[in-house]
C-alpha cells in the first residue's frame, strides 16, 4: 500500500520515508509482501475473522464497556488452549517470548501529521479548509505543516517560522498581523484585493459620422423651385 511502499521494481522496495521513521526507534525494518498474495501474511489477517466469529459473532453490546467485559474473559480463555499450530498456550509462549524482546527505545516518534503547503500570494497557506498567514518573504515558497491537536506550526527545514492557533469555523482566516510588518507598501491582508480590470474602450457612435468629408464642404442654398424646375426637366445633377 502506499503509505508503506513508495515505489517497487522486482524486489527492490522503496519504503516510504514516514513508514521508516515510524519503524526505525523500534530497531525493525519493514518488509514488503507480494502484492495481491494473501499467503504471505495469512496467519496476521485471520486473527481479525477469529476474533470476530469467536467472540463477536452472534452478540449485541450497549457500548464499550459491554463489549470489553465479554472480550475479556474469551481472550483469558483462548491464551490458555494450545495454539493449533505450536501445540503450546500463548501464554505459555508469551513468558519465553518475553525473553528475547529488546527494551523499549529512547527515541521517541512523533506522530504528528506533516504536508507540504504552498504560500499564496497574499501570504496565506490553506490547510484544512482553512487560511492562515505567514510571513511575507516566504511568499511563492513552499513550507511544511505540522498539524497539533491545538495548533499549527510551520517549520521550513529545522526552523519555525509561524504558529497559529487552530481555526474552528470552516473558511476562516487567522492573521498574523507581525508577518506583514516592513512590506512595501504598508498592508494588510483585509485589505488585500485583486487589481481592478482596465476601463473599457468607448464604444465607437452610432449613426452618422458628422466627420465624414462628403458632410464637410459647404452646401449650396437654392430655393425649391429650381429643384421643381429640375425634376420637371428630367432631373440631372446640380
Amino acid at each position: 500500500m502506499q503509505t508503506v511502499v513508495q515505489q517497487r521494481q522486482g524486489h527492490e522496495v522503496a519504503s516510504q520515508e514516514a513508514g521508516l521513521a515510524f519503524a526505525a526507534p523500534d530497531g525493525c525494518l519493514p518488509h514488503a509482501c507480494w502484492p495481491y498474495r494473501p499467503q504471505t501474511k495469512g496467519k496476521t489477517e485471520r486473527l481479525m475473522g477469529f476474533v470476530h466469529d469467536d467472540c463477536c459473532l452472534g452478540r449485541v453490546f450497549q457500548d464499550l464497556a459491554d463489549l470489553n467485559r465479554p472480550c475479556a474473559a474469551w481472550r483469558t480463555e483462548v491464551n490458555q488452549r494450545p495454539h493449533g499450530t505450536t501445540r503450546v498456550p500463548p501464554v505459555v509462549r508469551w513468558h519465553l517470548e518475553q525473553t528475547a524482546l529488546l527494551p523499549l527505545p529512547t527515541l521517541n516518534w512523533d506522530p504528528t501529521p506533516v504536508e507540504t503547503r504552498l504560500v499564496q500570494r497574499a501570504c496565506f497557506i490553506a490547510y484544512g479548509a482553512k487560511r492562515y498567514s505567514m510571513p511575507h518573504p516566504d511568499g511563492g515558497q513552499c513550507v511544511t505543516v505540522k498539524a497539533d491537536t491545538a495548533q499549527r506550526r510551520i517549520p521550513a527545514d529545522t526552523v519555525l517560522i509561524a504558529t497559529h492557533a487552530v481555526a474552528s469555523g470552516t473558511g476562516q482566516m487567522v492573521v498574523d498581523p507581525a508577518h506583514y510588518v516592513g512590506l512595501q507598501p504598508p498592508c494588510h491582508p483585509t485589505h488585500y484585493r485583486s487589481p481592478a480590470p482596465p476601463e473599457p474602450a468607448p464604444a465607437a457612435p452610432r449613426g452618422v459620422r458628422w466627420d465624414h468629408p462628403a458632410l464637410t464642404g459647404v452646401v449650396d442654398r437654392r430655393p425649391l423651385s429650381v429643384y421643381a424646375a429640375r425634376c420637371e426637366a428630367g432631373g440631372g445633377a446640380l
